[in-house]
């Protein structure tokens, strides 16, 4: 469950969830092993020293909220194989493992970016489009504080119609539009994980 929503996945899968949302997961086959890489913001500032990392990969982008990809069998067998190492290197770590961890991730995501991309025709402009990937992290973080395109075109310090010139070329969407997909994504959260009445949301 994702945010309250059910996520239907086999075996042989990627699973990819967007930030900050609340997952319950149920009905497992006890034969199923499976990898999570979850990655915190302290990590990723610390780790990438780049804040944005993590949004620059298309498959965080689908427009759900938790994608599913079914992917060839070679290709998840490198996955694996990564992840595996990853496991090693963190029960063995030695003075340069955070190098090794860091060219291992590195790779694994960007190989797996290509190949969704490639799959789904989509473009890779997403990789360089800061200004789109900030929107969007600001989205996360300041949703509660501000649901109007000026306060977000204010806090990139740009017109309002150059972040909507920006926000339609990266995600196909208007701000407006990415707002209220925002806001009514935190409502339907509130309303379900915390005690606060209609009125007070």
């Amino acid at each position: 469950l994702v945010d309250n929503n059910p996520i239907s996945f086999r075996a042989g899968s990627l699973l990819f969830l967007q930030p900050n949302l609340v997952r319950q997961w149920q009905d497992i086959s006890s034969d199923l092993s499976c990898y999570l890489l979850v990655f915190q913001e302290e990590f990723i500032q610390a780790f990438f020293q780049d804040s944005l990392f993590i949004y620059r990969f298309q498959f965080f982008h689908s427009g759900d909220i938790a994608f599913v990809w079914k992917c060839e069998r070679d290709f998840l067998s490198s996955v694996i194989d990564a992840c595996k190492t990853i496991n090693h290197e963190l029960d063995n770590l030695q003075e340069d493992s955070h190098h090794f961890l860091r060219s291992i991730l590195y790779n694994l995501l960007i190989k797996i970016n290509r190949k969704y991309i490639d799959q789904c025709g989509f473009s890779t402009n997403l990789f360089q489009n800061n200004l789109g990937l900030q929107l969007k992290k600001l989205l996360e973080v300041e949703i509660k504080n501000y649901q109007k395109v000026e306060d977000y075109a204010r806090l990139l310090n740009i017109s309002r119609t150059h972040l909507n010139n920006i926000s339609k070329k990266a995600f196909g969407s208007s701000v407006s539009n990415l707002i209220k997909d925002r806001l009514l994504m935190e409502i339907k959260r509130e309303l379900m994980f915390t005690n606060k009445s209609v009125k007070e949301i």
